[in-house]
């Protein structure tokens, strides 16, 4: 279990799973990472380099923002992290953010 309050998640790290939750205590974003797979259409999108999510997102209709370590698509709620984007931009996917609407308001 994490913090309860502004900073409160709960941190399953076997699992590679992270929840965060806002300052009512309700679920707001689940981050995955290895182990874990996320599956989005049909697709493990944790399994893909960034660039080929980035791809398969925008195929779909998705809006997407590339950014300097990752990706956001705030119309489907889901962010990609991938810190050596910077260098790469096919950088492995490192986790994979799915949030509630309203989260980067």
């Amino acid at each position: 279990m994490g913090l309860r309050g502004a900073d409160a998640y709960d941190c399953y790290s076997v699992a590679g799973l992270f929840a965060y939750y806002d300052s009512a205590d309700k679920l707001e974003a689940l981050e995955a990472a290895r182990p874990s797979e996320v599956q989005f259409s049909g697709a493990d999108i944790l399994s893909m380099d960034l660039g080929a999510a980035i791809a398969f997102l925008s195929e779909i209709g998705e809006e997407v923002t590339p950014e300097e370590d990752g990706a956001t698509s705030v119309s489907c709620g889901v962010a990609l992290y991938a810190p050596l984007a910077k260098e790469d931009k096919n950088a492995q996917i490192e986790s994979v953010l799915v949030f509630r609407d309203g989260y980067y308001d």
